[in-house]
């Protein structure tokens, strides 16, 4: 077992999702480090421009750091669709179907690719 817990780190100005993602480390401090070495892709100016919060439904992926996407669309992430030059984004709500590696797609590239929306996906009624 680690003691590793999650943060998701962003940059200050959060007008924009640049490089937002998940770092496990031991302190937030560590964690808005290790994604200014690297970890994630910041476009930050400065380490002074990080930002980090607690993410405590992703702890449970301490041990292999290894999110998979159904559980950041779960907790309310969305993220790009996965087709071919698709940049629809892509939440719990409007996913059309996965990607062989659980990757999300939007309704287009799903029907493209003869995708489904997943069981655990949630429709908006």
């Amino acid at each position: 077992m680690t003691d590793r817990k999650a943060y998701r780190v962003f940059e200050k100005s959060e007008d924009s999702d640049n490089g937002m993602g998940i770092v496990f480390a031991m302190t937030a401090a560590e964690a808005r480090l290790k994604a200014w070495h690297g970890e994630l892709d910041i476009a930050a100016d400065a380490f002074t421009d990080l930002r980090a919060r607690r993410e405590y439904w992703a702890d449970a992926y301490a041990e292999t750091e290894d999110v998979p996407f159904r559980a950041y669309l779960k907790n309310g992430w969305w993220w790009s669709c996965f087709g071919d030059h698709c940049d629809q984004p892509v939440d719990i709500h409007d996913i059309g179907g996965v990607t062989d590696q659980g990757a999300p797609l939007c309704e287009r590239s799903a029907v493209k690719y003869g995708k489904q929306r997943p069981e655990w996906a949630q429709p908006y009624d």
